[in-house]
């Protein structure tokens, strides 16, 4: 601790220790949830558009299926889960992505001349707007939910928990806060 002090004080700085709550992190997050306003990311529309034309099994998956059923979580690109099969190839070779793995997972070494493998490697840009792809081989069943007078597939809640971790801890303190309420 004594060497950490003296190359910290070198750098005009000083480690302050400072006690929160357990779990003020996710009650932070609850609080945000609780108190927003849910927000559709711009987008959603065509997009949903254009996937539904290609005939694409997919859902709207993520920050944008919670803020969809009516949860205001930060969503600000549209989040997709799709079926990796050969009309998500087309699809995606529409949009100029080079290849699929045998895993159905997107493949590509530059967009429009920058590589985004390092800066995004999920986060596609397109004619349709910028949107997040998750790849599945199977897709649970989605729920309809009706916003901006459209209804869109969305997956469920518990599809969303089990693919996005963090996501799950939030949801999950929002759940416990409930039950210690009642």
């Amino acid at each position: 601790m004594a060497t950490l002090d003296r190359l910290l004080a070198a750098c005009g700085l000083q480690i302050r220790p400072e006690l929160e709550p357990y779990l003020a992190d996710l009650d932070a997050a609850v609080d945000r949830l609780l108190d927003g306003s849910p927000t559709v990311p711009s987008g959603c529309g065509r997009l949903a558009d254009r996937l539904t034309a290609a005939g694409l099994t997919w859902a709207f998956d993520g920050p944008t299926a919670l803020t969809l059923q009516g949860l205001a979580i930060e969503a600000p690109f549209p989040d997709v889960v799709a079926v990796g099969d050969d009309r998500l190839r087309r699809f995606c070779h529409e949009l100029g992505l080079e290849a699929m793995d045998a895993e159905g997972s997107i493949l590509w070494d530059s967009w429009l001349d920058r590589d985004l493998t390092r800066v995004a490697p999920s986060l596609v840009w397109t004619r349709y707007g910028a949107f997040t792809m998750r790849i599945v081989g199977e897709l649970d069943p989605p729920v309809q939910v009706r916003a901006d007078a459209c209804t869109w597939p969305v997956l469920g809640l518990l599809a969303v928990e089990l693919a996005h971790p963090p996501v799950a801890d939030v949801l999950a303190r929002l759940r416990h806060r409930r039950t210690v309420r009642s």
